[in-house]
């Protein structure tokens, strides 16, 4: 395979097919982009040999590795304008590059968190996002986005957080927790608004604030093993 040092190895497609979904009430823009880059074997070659571990703080259920600086940099030029452009980001702000790695999901429904069985959030700031690139072959389960019941709320951001966790915790005490799985679909606690699903080559991006969980399938993504797991890259950035 090819060395991700050499600068040719990776280029991005410039005719990618740009979706833009808005999902549920607040319709809140997510990008999804087909067919992102032209060859995607080096990037998973690379995967490969990476020594993937379990982050120490992150909610996370599964392992990660570094990702190699020649694709972050590359993507985040290529998308840099189609993320100012649909977010409206104040020209003033600059773009600064968070965490950047592979990803594949290790942990079964019955080792999950009382965290990991419900939807989440990334980040309260309004100019934080998360970038996501299906890297594996199909099948692997897609990602969902979805409304807290109790509160109406598909973004958290940081006026609405206090009372998002008090909802949350109430409705909690009074329903009682959910049962250990992957949140897939609609239950008591949170409705499913929308979905994309996974497909090799998609990339996606949406706002650290927006409600989501990833559709896991416990007989095809818990897997620690780049090569057949569900294995993606995802990124994380924000202006300020």
């Amino acid at each position: 395979m090819p060395d991700l040092s050499e600068q040719n190895d990776i280029t991005f497609n410039q005719g990618a097919k740009v979706t833009i979904l808005t999902p549920g009430l607040e319709r809140t823009p997510v990008i999804v982009l087909d067919d992102v880059i032209h060859d995607l074997h080096p990037l998973r070659s690379n995967a490969y040999k990476m020594p993937f571990s379990a982050p120490e703080k992150a909610a996370y259920p599964g392992i990660r590795a570094p990702l190699p600086s020649v694709y972050t940099q590359k993507l985040l030029q290529a998308i840099y304008t189609l993320i100012t452009d649909i977010y409206q980001i104040p020209g003033h702000l600059k773009m600064y590059p968070l965490n950047m790695y592979y990803s594949l999901v290790t942990t079964p429904p019955d080792k999950l968190t009382r965290l990991q069985r419900v939807p989440h959030f990334d980040n309260l700031s309004p100019y934080y996002f998360a970038i996501m690139h299906y890297l594996a072959p199909e099948p692997h389960g897609g990602t969902a986005f979805f409304r807290h019941r109790p509160t109406g709320f598909e973004n958290i951001t940081a006026p609405r957080f206090d009372q998002f966790r008090k909802n949350a915790e109430a409705h909690m005490a009074s329903h009682g927790e959910p049962e250990a799985r992957y949140q897939l679909e609609t239950d008591s606690h949170f409705e499913r608004i929308d979905s994309v699903e996974y497909c090799q080559n998609r990339l996606m991006i949406y706002p650290g604030t927006l409600l989501h969980s990833g559709l896991i399938d416990s007989n095809t993504d818990i897997n620690p093993d780049p090569e057949t797991g569900r294995l993606t890259a995802n990124l994380f950035i924000e202006f300020k």
